[in-house]
């Protein structure tokens, strides 16, 4: 709780005095709640410069995606064995957990559709997350804990994700 309010009160003098800040974590969550703008470095230079939301869901590289949010990383190899297409990408693609639809209706399926089995879950707060298997490829899916319909370990789901969300790296 001291953590959250010191850095409410640092937010605020900053605001109240119009002062430029330069605040340095290695918390990507921190990162997100303090900055306005985060430069991410790698190697001794700047990955990426953007506003928190911009980083978050539009990561310029694999060192990116893997440092701001919890993403899926596959190889275009892993995301061919996961969902039977091909994609354009040089590096690889990013699929953030939370993006992963479960479906359980035909209608709701998207660009890419995929069969797995659950290996276990973890909960995080208001969200689950499963750790499913496709395939041979271990993927993240986080659902919100609204939901009256909770999915057992070992079971088959559904997946799907829209290809906009399946940002190439």
């Amino acid at each position: 709780k001291l953590r959250k309010s010191l850095q409410n009160s640092i937010k605020q003098i900053h605001k109240d005095l119009g002062l430029t800040c330069i605040f340095v974590t290695h918390d990507q969550d921190e990162a997100m709640v303090m900055s306005d703008t985060i430069h991410l470095f790698h190697e001794g230079r700047i990955e990426q410069s953007s506003d928190p939301i911009t980083m978050y869901t539009s990561p310029v590289s694999q060192f990116a995606a893997a440092f701001i949010g919890n993403y899926n990383i596959l190889s275009r190899e892993q995301f061919a064995a996961v969902t039977e297409k091909k994609i354009a990408s040089e590096n690889g693609i990013a699929i953030r957990p939370e993006t992963i639809q479960i479906v359980t209706d035909p209608s709701e399926e998207t660009d890419y559709t995929f069969d797995g089995v659950i290996i276990d879950n973890t909960p995080k707060g208001n969200v689950l997350q499963y750790n499913i298997n496709v395939n041979g490829v271990k993927m993240k899916v986080d659902v919100l804990f609204r939901s009256k319909v909770l999915f057992e370990n070992g079971q088959k789901l559904r997946l799907s994700v829209a290809d906009h969300n399946c940002i190439r790296i």
